[in-house]
C-alpha cells in the first residue's frame, strides 16, 4: 500500500480515542459551562482575588464559572480597537445578545488568540478592546492528514466537524470510482465555515486546513 496512504491512516482507534479525550475532567466542566450558561456574563472577582479587564474567567448571575465565546479574526493587529462585522458581529450582537463589558475570546485560525471586551455595539458591526495576544494549541510536530471520499448530505459536515474536534490537520475530499458527491467551491467554502463553528466550540486555535478535491489515482 502506498506509504501516503498508510500515513493517512496510519492512526488506531485507539490512539483517536485518546486524542478525542485528552482534555481533563475539569477542561470538560469549564467547557459545559461556558456552553449551557446564560450570556452575556459579567466580569468580577473570583474568590476575593483581582481579575484583568481582560481576564478570560468570567462569573454569570448564578456566581458560576462560565467561559467567553470565541470569534474567528483572521488578522487582528497586537492590542488596541476592533471592529467585529459581518456573521461573527451578527452571532455577537444579535444571538448571544452582548452588551459593552462583556468579556470574549479571538483567535486568527492560525493558533494566536486573545481576551477582548466589547466596547460598543452599532449598525457597522461590534467594537471590541483587545488585550495581550497569546500562541495557544499549538500543532504537535507529527502532522495528522485524513484523506476520505465525500458521503452525501449532511454526513460530509458532520465528518468535518469530528475531524476538527479530535484535531486532525489537513483533510483532502477524495474522488473515488464510485463516488456520488463532488463538491464544488460553494460547498467547500460552506464546509469551511463548518471547520471554524467546530474550532470554536472546541476551543481550538488552528483551523483545519481543507485540501481540493482530489482524484484517487492522483492522490495515490
Amino acid at each position: 500500500m502506498n506509504q501516503r496512504l498508510v500515513a493517512a491512516f496510519a492512526r488506531t482507534r485507539a490512539q483517536l480515542d485518546v486524542a478525542a479525550f485528552t482534555r481533563t475532567r475539569a477542561e470538560l466542566d469549564v467547557a459545559a459551562f461556558g456552553r449551557t450558561r446564560a450570556f452575556p456574563a459579567v466580569t468580577r472577582t473570583l474568590a476575593g482575588a483581582a481579575t484583568s479587564q481582560f481576564s478570560p474567567r468570567v462569573l454569570d448571575e448564578t456566581n458560576e464559572i462560565s467561559v467567553p465565546p470565541r470569534f474567528y479574526v483572521p488578522e487582528w493587529t497586537a492590542s488596541g480597537r476592533l471592529l467585529l462585522t459581518g456573521p461573527e458581529a451578527r452571532h455577537l450582537a444579535v444571538v448571544l445578545r452582548a452588551r459593552p463589558g462583556d468579556s470574549v475570546v479571538v483567535f486568527d485560525g492560525r493558533g494566536r488568540e486573545a481576551d477582548a471586551r466589547v466596547c460598543q455595539i452599532g449598525s457597522a458591526g461590534v467594537e471590541i478592546e483587545l488585550g495581550e495576544s497569546r500562541l495557544a494549541n499549538q500543532s504537535p510536530a507529527r502532522q495528522i492528514t485524513l484523506a476520505v471520499a465525500v458521503p452525501k448530505g449532511d454526513r460530509f459536515a458532520w465528518l468535518i466537524e469530528k475531524a476538527t474536534e479530535i484535531g486532525v490537520d489537513r483533510l483532502i475530499p477524495l474522488l473515488t470510482q464510485r463516488s456520488i458527491v463532488e463538491p464544488g467551491a460553494g460547498k467547500l467554502d460552506r464546509m469551511r465555515r463548518t471547520i471554524v463553528e467546530a474550532s470554536k466550540q472546541c476551543r481550538r486555535s488552528q483551523l483545519m486546513e481543507l485540501g481540493e478535491v482530489t482524484p484517487w489515482n492522483r492522490f495515490l
